[in-house]
C-alpha cells in the first residue's frame, strides 16, 4: 500500500508559502512541526483526537504545542494550508477562512488530480 503524502501549499506562482510562514519561527519550534507533519503523514486519519480534531467546512487542525497547522484530506494526501502560533484558546475565524481558501483554490487548480 502506498504511503499518503503530505502536500505544501503552493500559490498560483507556484510559491510554497507555508516556507514563508514558518520562518519567523524559532528553530526549535520549527523541528517541533515538521514532526508533527511527519506524524500527519504516519497516521493520517487515525491520529488521536490529541493531535488532531476536526475544526469545520473539511478543515482539520493538527496541535503542536503553541502552534497549529491546518490542513484537508484529499483521497489519500493531505494538504497543508496553514501553520501559526495561536494565541487564544479557539482557532481564530480568519485562520480557518484563509485556509478554506486556500483549499478552494488549491482545488480548482488541481482538479483533474
Amino acid at each position: 500500500m502506498e504511503k499518503p503524502e503530505v502536500i505544501f501549499y503552493r500559490d498560483i506562482k507556484n510559491k510554497k508559502i507555508i516556507d514563508l510562514e514558518i520562518q519567523s519561527f524559532p528553530k526549535k519550534d520549527i523541528a517541533k512541526l515538521l514532526r508533527s507533519i511527519h506524524r500527519l503523514e504516519d497516521y493520517g486519519r487515525l491520529l488521536p483526537r490529541r493531535y488532531a480534531k476536526q475544526l469545520r467546512d473539511k478543515i482539520w487542525e493538527l496541535k503542536e504545542d503553541r502552534y497549529r497547522i491546518l490542513y484537508f484530506i484529499l483521497v489519500k494526501n493531505k494538504y497543508v494550508l496553514r501553520i501559526f502560533m495561536k494565541r487564544t484558546n479557539k482557532t481564530p475565524k480568519s485562520e480557518i477562512e484563509t485556509a478554506k481558501k486556500r483549499m478552494r483554490d488549491y482545488r480548482m487548480r488541481h482538479i483533474n488530480e
